[in-house]
């Protein structure tokens, strides 16, 4: 059984997700436009720059403040597997709603709707996996 306490973590750990998730967006959004329009950079290179940056923020600040862990090379390399997938879900996403005939937009909120709950469960049961108590 599940007890008050376990529920308050896991509530205080998906508010911290969403805290990190948001101003990471953030990050990825100013450093693309800065990039893009005021440094000239190629619109790719900028995005590939950003998403590198942001997903660099992203990572220690889930590791060290939402999921209180130690930065370690294991959980490095599951983070980076579920940023990746879950990039390639929003891509696939965005491309079927547009095949589809349901638009960008539609595509977009499928994506906010869909892919930060499906990266924080992998996170929770994967990425920052608790030893099983006895």
């Amino acid at each position: 059984m599940t007890n008050v306490s376990e529920i308050r973590q896991l509530v205080s750990r998906v508010m911290k997700f969403g805290v990190t998730g948001i101003t990471s967006t953030a990050i990825y959004v100013g450093l693309s436009y800065t990039m893009i329009k005021i440094l000239a950079l190629e619109v790719i290179v900028s995005s590939i720059v950003a998403f590198i940056i942001a997903s660099v923020f992203s990572y220690l600040v889930n590791t060290l403040w939402s999921f209180s862990e130690k930065p370690s090379p294991a959980n490095l390399m599951k983070f980076a597997t579920v940023t990746i997938l879950g990039s390639a879900i929003s891509s696939a996403i965005l491309k079927n709603a547009i095949t589809m005939g349901f638009g960008y937009w539609i595509g977009i909120i499928a994506i906010l709707l869909i892919v930060p709950l499906m990266t924080f469960i992998a996170h929770h049961v994967w990425t920052y996996q608790q030893p099983a108590r006895m």
